[in-house]
């Protein structure tokens, strides 16, 4: 602390801010740090833009769950809004779509989602308003890669299969859609899949 170095002195300009900070933790060097530059706790002020885009980059870069954790607690507001909850989903679902070759369309990694169930799973926590928020985040990202046939219905089936969204949250989404008519293409993409849930009733 006293000799004022910065860990930032000591990385490559390509290397992250999250990124350091993950370094330092998992290596138990927090002790080097000084007070003002402490890892940014949950009340430091981050948009759900920057969120979503410095969690994907740690996705693309980290296969241990638990680095994510920690950015993701200590990257969290305290007084967080729904955006964020949006941008997780977001970030995590966008790191597991394939880049597609030889005019295929994208698909969903079934390989590369699931493990990352959990993180989702935790910061949801069955919540309703999360649940709803994560699937229009969602359902703009399917939009945003001109929404690939069946895209929309691979995640939601993932999804509730290792019961990060509940039935209840899924209902509330498409009639939602319905009722405000938004997002057509993405729920014809889903229909399949909500008639399944329909036929579980």
């Amino acid at each position: 602390k006293k000799s004022q170095l910065n860990w930032n002195d000591f990385f490559p300009d390509s290397i992250s801010t999250p990124e350091i900070e993950n370094f330092v933790i998992s290596h138990k060097l927090n002790f080097t740090l000084s007070d003002e530059n402490l890892p940014q706790s949950p009340t430091s002020r981050i948009t759900p833009e920057t969120f979503c885009e410095e969690l994907r980059e740690l996705g693309s870069r980290l296969t241990d769950n638990e680095e994510m954790f920690d950015y993701i607690t200590r990257s969290l507001p305290l007084n967080e809004t729904k955006k964020y909850y949006g941008a997780l989903m977001s970030a995590i679902c966008e790191l597991s779509i394939s880049e597609p070759e030889h005019g295929e369309a994208y698909k969903l990694i079934d390989t590369k989602l699931r493990p990352r169930a959990p993180i989702l799973i935790k910061y949801l926590d069955n919540v309703a308003d999360r649940e709803l928020e994560a699937l229009f985040a969602l359902s703009e990202l399917c939009a945003k890669y001109d929404n690939p046939p069946n895209l929309m219905h691979e995640f939601c089936y993932c999804l509730y299969d290792v019961e990060v969204i509940s039935t209840d949250a899924f209902n509330e989404w498409e009639l939602n859609c319905r009722e405000n008519s938004i997002h057509d293409d993405v729920l014809e993409s889903a229909s399949q899949f909500l008639q399944f849930l329909r036929s579980q009733i």
